[in-house]
C-alpha cells in the first residue's frame, strides 16, 4: 500500500514538474531547400570573392526553440509570432551553399504566422549585427516565407507542419551578408534570392532538459516497481 502511494507521488511530481510554468519547452525545426534564384559572392563566403551564385543549391535550416528565456511570444486571433534579441533570440538560422555554412541568429530571430481572410503566410528571420567605434560595420540576415490562400488550419506557429508548407503557392526568401567601411568607401556584399522547393517541418520536440526529467522520474517509478514485487523475506524461529 505505502510503495504504490509511493510510485504515485513520483509520478505525480514529475508531471507536475513538466507542467510548471506552462507547457514543455519544444524545438521546432524548418528546413528550407532550393536553388539561388540570383546572388553574388562578393566576399567569398561561399566560395571565390565575386562568383555568382546564381542556380546553386541551397539548404537553409531555421530552429525555434519556445523555452528561451526572455523571447517574447503574441498570439491573436489571425496571427502569432515568436522574437527576442540577443541571448532572447529564440530562432536560428543555418544557410549552406556549396558544402560552406554560415550561422544566422545572435542578434534577433522570430517564426510567424498569419491567417486571414485574403491571405495565410508563415516566416522565418534571422540576423547578425555587429558595429565598430571606428566606422566598420557588418550586417547580415536571412528571411524565409510561404505565402499563398488558405492553405493554414491555425494562426499559431507552433502548428504548422510539412504537408500544410507545402500547399503554399511562394515560398521564398533572401540573404544579405554586409560589410561596410565608410573611411574608405568600401562595402561588400555577399546576397542570394532563394527559390524554395521543398519545406520540411518538425516540431514539438521536447528540449534535453525536458527528457532528462521525464527519464529520471520513470527510472524512480521503475526502481520502485522493482523492489515491490520482490518477496518478503521470512524469518524462521
Amino acid at each position: 500500500m505505502k510503495r504504490n502511494l509511493l510510485v504515485s507521488l513520483v509520478s505525480a511530481l514529475v508531471v507536475a514538474s513538466a507542467s510548471a510554468s506552462g507547457a514543455v519547452a519544444r524545438v521546432y525545426t524548418t528546413t528550407y531547400s532550393g536553388t539561388v534564384s540570383f546572388g553574388n559572392d562578393l566576399n567569398g563566403l561561399f566560395g571565390l570573392p565575386s562568383s555568382s551564385l546564381s542556380g546553386s543549391a541551397f539548404n537553409v535550416e531555421f530552429t525555434t526553440d519556445d523555452g528561451i528565456v526572455g523571447a517574447n511570444q503574441f498570439y491573436y486571433d489571425t496571427s502569432s509570432i515568436i522574437e527576442g534579441y540577443f541571448n532572447s533570440s529564440p530562432t536560428y538560422a543555418r544557410l549552406i551553399i556549396n558544402g560552406t555554412s554560415m550561422t544566422f541568429g545572435y542578434r534577433r530571430g522570430y517564426q510567424a504566422q498569419d491567417r486571414s481572410a485574403t491571405a495565410d503566410s508563415f516566416s522565418h528571420y534571422a540576423e547578425n549585427a555587429f558595429f565598430y567605434s571606428f566606422g566598420r560595420s557588418n550586417y547580415a540576415y536571412i528571411n524565409m516565407s510561404g505565402v499563398g490562400s488558405n492553405f493554414l488550419s491555425s494562426s499559431d506557429w507552433r502548428h504548422l507542419n510539412t504537408s500544410q508548407a507545402a500547399r503554399a503557392q511562394d515560398v521564398s526568401g533572401t540573404f544579405n551578408v554586409y560589410a561596410a567601411d565608410p573611411d574608405n568607401g568600401v562595402t561588400q556584399s555577399t546576397f542570394g534570392y532563394l527559390m524554395a522547393d521543398r519545406v520540411v517541418v518538425s516540431g514539438g520536440v521536447p528540449e534535453p532538459r525536458d527528457w532528462t526529467l521525464f527519464i529520471a522520474g520513470l527510472a524512480c517509478v521503475g526502481t520502485l516497481l522493482r523492489h515491490s514485487r520482490r518477496p518478503s523475506a521470512r524469518r524462521t524461529l
